[in-house]
């Protein structure tokens, strides 16, 4: 998980096994702080054709498979994200908050996203990709303001306005 953003420094990465029922067995995981000493712990994986995978690459191949056999392109890249403190703890603290959440059914809000019909109705209809972000709780101060403003700013055509 590479990142071009300046403000927020990768300190480590790496993998983890998760237990997730009906989700991702397994997520790539990274800690991120900034200048200001905020900590974040973040785990991703992908969602292509209605499978879990941790791996870019097999994301990859499972996006073409699926659009070899005429299913289309539904893929999602999933992240979480949850501050971190600064204790030895913090990173297995964090990594439980974002367990939980995952525990808490989050991955059938994802299934829920999948569109209908075959790919060339899909084109037809709407061109453009879905893209669902899901806020589970606001933590750190500021956030809230933060993505109300981005949702404000958006274009009315990209925002899913009239």
């Amino acid at each position: 998980m590479a990142s071009n953003d300046p403000r927020w420094l990768q300190t480590s990465s790496g993998a983890r096994d998760v237990a997730a029922p009906r989700g991702p067995s397994a997520v790539r995981t990274a800690d991120l702080f900034n200048r200001n000493g905020d900590r974040l712990r973040l785990w991703q994986w992908f969602w292509v054709d209605g499978r879990w995978t941790d791996s870019p690459i097999r994301a990859k191949a499972l996006t073409a498979l699926a659009q070899l056999s005429g299913r289309g392109d539904d893929s999602a890249v999933v992240m979480l994200v949850t501050p971190r403190r600064r204790p030895a703890r913090a990173r297995k603290d964090a990594d439980a908050v974002l367990e939980s959440f995952l525990g808490q059914g989050m991955p059938a809000r994802l299934r829920s996203c999948r569109r209908r019909g075959s790919p060339d109705e899909r084109k037809r209809r709407d061109p453009r990709p879905l893209i669902a972000h899901i806020v589970y709780r606001f933590d750190t101060g500021g956030l809230e303001n933060g993505v109300v403003n981005l949702i404000n700013r958006l274009p009315r055509e990209t925002a899913g306005g009239t």
